[in-house]
């Protein structure tokens, strides 16, 4: 693509001819109803890379400060892009601006924000098993001594003796 002279007049384009991707990556304009035609062909790039990566109108502001093919692979990874602005050093840096200067590959950021506190990667949840593991109840641990949301009567430590020679029974 080659820079437009001064001498060439400026043609314009209508917003409403834009997709409604198109529209979207271009943001609050105002009032404004046309666009220099160099910019509506580089918004109209834009949102065919987006849209071949599998965003939309609706969903790519919450990436769009990113290149489409790390938005897809952080999006398919099952990253939270509110998670994309947490601070990663003592500077102030996000991931989202590590990522935007290269600092950061999309698959570290994948990475680093999808591992457990426990230090290992959780594995991918198939599709077919996500909807059995939201109805799953939590496991108890050995720590309780009861099980959450029971009656503490009807529990074998319910039904312990109480000591009779504390302050409070006085």
């Amino acid at each position: 693509m080659s820079a437009r002279s001064q001498d060439t007049p400026v043609s314009w384009v209508p917003i409403s001819q834009l997709s409604p991707l198109a529209r979207a990556l271009l943001g609050d304009l105002g009032d404004r109803d046309v666009v220099p035609g160099h910019v509506a062909d580089r918004v109209t790039g834009l949102a065919k890379q987006w849209a071949a990566a599998g965003f939309t109108d609706r969903t790519v502001h919450l990436w769009e400060e990113l290149r489409p093919a790390d938005a897809a692979h952080l999006n398919n990874a099952g990253v939270d892009p509110a998670r994309l602005d947490d601070i990663i050093d003592d500077a102030g840096t996000t991931y989202r601006r590590a990522l935007a200067t290269g600092r950061l590959t999309a698959e570290a950021v994948a990475e680093r924000l999808l591992k457990p506190a426990g230090g290992f990667p959780r594995p991918p949840v198939p599709e077919s098993k996500q909807d059995a593991k939201q109805e799953q109840k939590p496991a108890t641990s050995g720590l309780f001594s009861h099980v959450a949301g029971a009656d503490p009567d009807s529990t074998p430590a319910g039904r312990r003796p109480k000591p009779t020679h504390t302050p409070f029974n006085t």
